[in-house]
């Protein structure tokens, strides 16, 4: 196949072009005697990270001033230190640079302290007190505290590695590097205007709550003076159940009693006629004898004067 001059002068010029990138890249990006950059920036010193100085001076307790309110002010206070070891945790942000000088990816982390005699780029041995430690960085370039050595690092074979070269012009540690102490004048503010905004509620919402338990505790007392009527009167119908029971107990004995009486009553007058029917019979058998005896006298008599 015979190339024509526009395709030899496309080739020439990509192989140029290839060549160029890769001189570049070798003198820039691989050198072996690049001196390594310290991990430093004119206008930010990454040495004031938040393990070493922790930038907590704008969040001291609140006084009476700032928050009138006692136990607001104390819960507030409370959890200050937690927050400020939020704002020293995060006042560098991780960039993830994964790449060391030499242009290679670096190795996990967890790969860390496999070898206790391994030793870095810097001679500087590996500390058995770390293994595992960052961990959670997976395979991104740390400051590592185990280390005599102030550059960012990251593991390439076992062994300690710089990554300086990302980091020499500062530009890096610019965009990482957060005003912690800005954040922490306006979240100091915010929390006491907040704050002024919830107390104001809670005693909005107290008031309400002590409204509602007036009108609960007023219902109660009402239900309790109901519940000892409601007592008192049960004890009452108690009381009066059992002396309608006892009055109806006694009624039911008097009427057995009036009917016995009636009964017996009743037997001495049909008793009591019998006798006068027997004595109004003798008695007139008695006057039918005398009527007898004075007309047989008289006969007798006057039977006796005739003779």
């Amino acid at each position: 196949m015979i190339l024509s001059r526009e395709q030899v002068l496309c080739y020439f010029i990509f192989i140029l072009c290839i060549s160029l990138i890769t001189f570049y890249y070798i003198r820039n990006g691989t050198g072996k005697n690049k001196i390594f950059e310290n991990f430093v920036n004119p206008t930010v010193n990454p040495t004031n990270n938040p393990s070493n100085n922790p930038t907590n001076n704008n969040l001291s307790p609140f006084n009476d001033t700032e928050i009138s309110n006692m136990s607001a002010k104390n819960s507030v206070n409370d959890r200050l230190p937690k927050l400020s070891s939020i704002f020293d945790k995060y006042s560098t942000l991780d960039p993830a640079i994964t790449v060391n000088n030499d242009g290679f990816i670096c190795d996990s982390w967890g790969n860390y302290n496999v070898n206790a005699n391994t030793t870095n780029t810097m001679n500087t041995p590996i500390s058995n007190n770390n293994n595992n430690q960052y961990n959670s960085s997976l395979n991104s370039c740390k400051i590592i505290n185990s280390s005599n050595s102030p550059v960012p690092q990251c593991l390439s074979n076992n062994n300690l590695t710089s990554c300086s070269s990302f980091f020499s012009d500062g530009y890096i540690n610019k965009l990482t590097s957060i005003d912690i102490n800005t954040l922490q004048k306006n979240t100091r503010s915010k929390i006491i205007r907040n704050t002024v905004q919830l107390i104001k509620s809670l005693e909005k919402q107290n008031r309400e709550i002590d409204l509602i338990l007036d009108i609960l505790l007023d219902k109660l007392k009402l239900e309790d003076q109901q519940l000892y009527f409601i007592k008192y009167n049960t004890g009452n119908l108690d009381d009066k159940t059992r002396l309608v029971n006892k009055t109806k107990e006694e009624y039911e004995k008097n009427e057995n009693s009036i009917n016995v009486n009636q009964i017996n009553f009743s037997n001495f007058l049909s008793k009591n006629n019998n006798n006068i029917t027997k004595i109004n019979f003798y008695y007139n058998i008695i006057i039918g004898l005398i009527i007898t005896i004075i007309v047989v006298g008289i006969i007798n008599f006057f039977m006796s004067e005739i003779s």
